[in-house]
C-alpha cells in the first residue's frame, strides 16, 4: 500500500515537472520569436528609411517606354524592394514588384493607403506575403511607396519557433 502511494506522488512530480518545463519552454519560445521579429522589422524599416534619405524620390518613376533607352534586365534579377506610384483614390499609377523578374512577388495592397508618410505594415495583393513600406508624397495626390516584403522574417522566426520546439522535446525527454 505505501509503495502504491508513492508511485503516484512521484508519477505527479514528473508530471508536474515536465509541465512546468514545457510551459517555460513554450514561453521561452514565445518572446524569443516576437523579439527576433521585432529586431528584423525594426532593421528593415531603417534600411528603409535610409534608403529614402539617399534616394529621395522628387518625381514620379519613369514609364517603362521612357527610360532613356535602358532596357529591362533579363535573367535572375532581383529587386529587393516594391516600388509604386499610387494615385489618391488608390490607383496604381506605375509598380515595379519586389522579387525575381522570372517570379516575382505579388504587390502589396495599397488601396486603401492615403497620403500619410512614413513606414507602415501592408499585406499583399494575394494576402500571402506582408511588406514595410516607406510611404512619401511626391506630388498632389500622388504618393511613392517603397515595399520590402517581410518574407524572410517569417521565415526566420518560424524556423527559431521550429529550432526552439524540438529543442524543448529534445529536453522534455
Amino acid at each position: 500500500q505505501p509503495e502504491a502511494a508513492d508511485v503516484t506522488l512521484r508519477f505527479k512530480l514528473v508530471i508536474s515537472v515536465t509541465v512546468l518545463l514545457f510551459i517555460v519552454i513554450g514561453a521561452i519560445g514565445l518572446v524569443a520569436s516576437r523579439s527576433i521579429r521585432s529586431i528584423l522589422v525594426s532593421q528593415t524599416d531603417r534600411n528603409l528609411t535610409n534608403l529614402a534619405d539617399r534616394n529621395p524620390r522628387s518625381e514620379p518613376l519613369p514609364d517603362s517606354d521612357d527610360r532613356d533607352g535602358q532596357q529591362t534586365p533579363s535573367g535572375p534579377f532581383f529587386r529587393p524592394y516594391a516600388e509604386l506610384l499610387v494615385a489618391s483614390d488608390g490607383t496604381v499609377l506605375l509598380s515595379e514588384p519586389s522579387g525575381f523578374l522570372d517570379e516575382p512577388d505579388p504587390l502589396p495592397d495599397v488601396s486603401d493607403l492615403g497620403e500619410n508618410g512614413g513606414i507602415v505594415t501592408l499585406r499583399g495583393v494575394e494576402g500571402q506575403l506582408d511588406y514595410r513600406a516607406y510611404v512619401e508624397l511626391v506630388a498632389d495626390g500622388i504618393v511613392f511607396v517603397r515595399a520590402a516584403p517581410l518574407n524572410d522574417v517569417a521565415t526566420a522566426t518560424r524556423e527559431l519557433a521550429s529550432s526552439l520546439l524540438v529543442g524543448g522535446l529534445v529536453v522534455l525527454l
